[in-house]
């Protein structure tokens, strides 16, 4: 049997591949190959002896990736190593060679690519994959990942001076200039500049309400007379997706005076050319006096939505006493002495006073266990254990709380419910029926602290309920009612009622300009905005008298979601949840809901200059977001 191929693909001699111009496109490529196995003069194949010759050993690059398998008498095929894919490779004495397999690796099926430029038998790669694969040097992009390291990691700038380091990148490439510490200070604000740019334009193209501020003072590490205001901005973009940056590190002079947290605000809004009437609400993380208090209301259309209690800091300093009882004293020095490491409990990193209470409630859950750990002279008496136990159900709810402050986002309208349930069980507080001190403090404390916090914040976290169309006013009118007596109650309601309708009436008054830029009115819409302004019923009404929306998902609903579904159906009120929603009850970033202490900034970032230090902190959470959301 003898075949006939008019356009062989390849011609194969000596195991010299030569490949010749493709015209059979539709032909099978392995097919070909076993094809061309049999001997070129098939009439006389059967007067011809197979000549034997001496095994040669295999040196192509190929065998690198190709295993040899015996698939039947005479008969083997090369498998690649990665895919397991075979192809022929002999039959009885002729041996196909190595080409269709050279061909499997350079096509990057495998992802491999063989380049040994000191070998004569290597695979030849395409140019656009070598290029693409092999980026050439470039000393800026260099520069700019050393930056985005330094920034990224902490590092000090002047690293790029260190010995050690620049022998390590001279020999990386010998041709690159690390530069000095100046260069790598430009290089970091540029990457700072660069990526604020980004967020202008997130800011200046997508935010169609108003934005909230909030401020977290840290100290500092060199001296009491110099503090750091980080001021993070939160909104709802025109895809009703919450955003949350950080937009300014301020270095002020004289932290505690009465002018300081309201020239940082006054630097935000200039430095990213927000309006003032652009500003709905500012979150601080300490108590102001009345005079900084009214400075930052002067910012605010209400100024209700000055927030001088966050929320974080009231958790920090309520469960501060209670955690440094001797009892926890007492049971981190069991497990510390056991060297107990297991999920269930672990020694506490007390710079996170999550953690504490952690190993309270693991303590408390598994208080047979620690009778089998310590001997009887270190265990804890049943007094103490009793304190333990009383510790772990009054620091839950707080716990929990906290925990929700991680959510993304956290929206006001999320507390509301959790503060409430802290007022009411504790409200026995201020007549303890304990005959333990500790316990006694502790009841007080909380209480002392959740009064100051709801009286600052029931307002705001009362129109953030309202704003979720499973609860709107009948969740605060019930509340309010277990919590005070009924004249207490009805004041308390009529506040946030007579506020809700206010704001309506502003909002009723002040058009939309980003929905007017998008889509400019016509006369019909004016007339149909006129007709539903003389309907007696306000918007605001049919909202709040409109049936409660089923809490079939009581802990993953998405009320912004929500709003975009029906802010055709309540256009005003959309505008009003949408900011609303926006207000900060936590000044410190997720992260920092846990730290024990308040913040400080260290020595090293005191000592570089004021936009030098703003430009590696906002740098380095800018791409770090960028690099996991």
């Amino acid at each position: 049997m003898k075949m006939n191929v008019e356009s062989p693909e390849t011609f194969i001699k000596n195991e010299l591949v030569l490949p010749i111009e493709e015209t059979q496109a539709n032909f099978d490529q392995e097919t070909l190959f076993d094809a061309l196995e049999m001997p070129l003069n098939a009439d006389n194949a059967d007067d011809q002896q197979p000549a034997k010759k001496r095994a040669r050993r295999n040196t192509s690059k190929v065998w690198d990736y190709f295993t040899i398998v015996e698939v039947g008498p005479d008969c083997r095929r090369a498998v690649c190593n990665q895919c397991k894919k075979s192809y022929a490779y002999s039959t009885g004495g002729k041996v196909s060679g190595t080409t269709h397999l050279s061909r499997h690796l350079t096509k990057g099926t495998c992802n491999v690519v063989v380049d040994d430029s000191n070998s004569n038998n290597h695979i030849e790669v395409n140019k656009s994959q070598r290029r693409r694969r092999v980026p050439p040097y470039n000393a800026e992009r260099c520069r700019r990942e050393i930056a985005k390291m330094i920034i990224m990691h902490d590092y000090p700038l002047h690293i790029v001076e260190h010995m050690g380091f620049v022998a390590f990148a001279r020999n990386l490439q010998p041709c690159f200039d690390i530069g000095s510490f100046e260069t790598v200070e430009g290089d970091c604000v540029s990457i700072y500049l660069q990526e604020k740019y980004q967020i202008q334009k997130l800011i200046d193209e997508c935010m169609p309400g108003r934005i909230s501020l909030a401020l977290d003072l840290w100290s500092s590490a060199s001296t009491r007379y110099v503090g750091y205001v980080f001021m993070r901005g939160q909104f709802v973009d025109s895809n009703w997706r919450m955003h949350q940056k950080l937009l300014n590190v301020v270095r002020e002079p004289y932290p505690d005076s009465n002018h300081a947290l309201w020239s940082s605000v006054s630097v935000c809004l200039s430095n990213w050319g927000i309006d003032q009437d652009s500003l709905f609400s500012v979150t601080v993380n300490q108590r102001l006096t009345d005079v900084a208090a009214d400075k930052l209301r002067a910012f605010l259309t209400d100024g209700h939505f000055l927030v001088d209690n966050c929320l974080a800091r009231t958790l920090r300093i309520t469960v501060h006493d209670a955690l440094l009882a001797p009892c926890v004293d007492k049971i981190r020095g069991i497990v510390e002495d056991a060297e107990l490491r297991t999920r269930s409990i672990v020694v506490d990193d007390r710079s996170q006073w999550n953690t504490t209470y952690e190993m309270v409630r693991a303590a408390s859950e598994l208080r047979e266990g620690f009778s089998i750990m310590c001997s009887d002279e270190n265990a804890p008496s049943v007094e103490e254990w009793k304190q333990i136990e009383t510790l772990s159900t009054l620091l839950k709810p707080l716990y929990e709380l906290a925990i929700l402050l991680q959510t993304t986002p956290a929206t006001p309208n999320m507390f509301f419910h959790g503060v409430w349930k802290i007022m009411y069980d504790l409200a026995s507080a201020s007549e303890p029926d304990d005959d333990d001190p500790l316990v006694n403090n502790l009841k007080r404390t909380i209480k002392s602290n959740f009064d100051s916090y709801w009286e600052s914040m029931y307002y705001v976290l009362s129109i953030g309920v309202v704003m979720d169309p499973r609860f709107k006013m009948k969740v605060v009118e019930f509340r309010f009612s277990n919590l005070y007596e009924p004249e207490e109650a009805a004041y308390y309601v009529k506040t946030v009622d007579d506020g809700l309708h206010e704001m309506f009436l502003r909002y009723v008054g002040t058009p939309d300009c980003y929905e007017d830029k998008k889509d400019k009115i016509s006369d019909f819409d004016v007339y149909m905005m006129e007709a539903a302004s003389r309907v007696e019923k306000s918007e605001l009404d049919q909202y709040l008298e409109e049936s409660l929306l089923p809490r079939v998902y009581l802990h993953d609903f998405d009320v912004l979601g929500w709003w975009e579904t029906n802010r055709v159906k309540y256009p005003t009120m959309s505008r009003m949840a949408r900011d609303v929603l926006s207000v900060q009850v936590c000044s410190v970033p997720a992260g920092s809901v846990f730290d024990a202490a308040g913040r400080e900034m260290d020595s090293y970032r005191c000592s570089l200059r004021a936009e030098t230090m703003e430009a590696v902190i906002c740098a380095k959470e800018w791409l770090q977001k960028e690099n996991t959301w």
